[in-house]
């Protein structure tokens, strides 16, 4: 049997090399919670004003991409994966205050200061 150490370390590796969490992996999972904690998987599309579109429960981006193509003439379009839908991270934590914090976070990271909230059920109480 392995040394836990020598085999924190070889999931750490593989987690490293592809970029990505392989669910089921509790060790990698417990390292790297705060690594992909704040990044929000997003689209932008267009120019103009900054617009950030956040889904509902259940949703994901993709559910307003077809108002997103039809504003980008007018606007910067951010379609936001919210934390434990789409292509965002999964987290055990979930609640309004922690989603707040993670679209903050992806602003920050993308530059923008101030932008209009779009929000559906959950992304508009998120939004508020």
């Amino acid at each position: 049997m392995r040394p836990l150490r020598k085999l924190a370390k070889s999931k750490i590796d593989r987690f490293c090399e592809n970029g990505t969490f392989r669910r089921g992996r509790k060790i990698g999972f417990a390292l790297f919670s705060n690594l992909k904690m704040n990044t929000l998987h997003h689209k932008i599309l267009g120019s103009g004003p900054p617009v950030v579109i956040l889904h509902g429960l259940f949703g994901m981006l993709d559910n307003w991409l077809s108002f997103a193509k039809a504003w980008q003439d007018h606007y910067t379009m951010i379609l936001v994966d919210q934390r434990n839908h789409g292509r965002s991270f999964h987290a055990d934590q979930m609640d309004y205050a922690l989603m707040a914090q993670d679209l903050h976070h992806l602003l920050v990271q993308l530059g923008q200061e101030e932008v209009m909230v779009v929000g559906h059920s959950m992304g508009g109480k998120t939004a508020m």
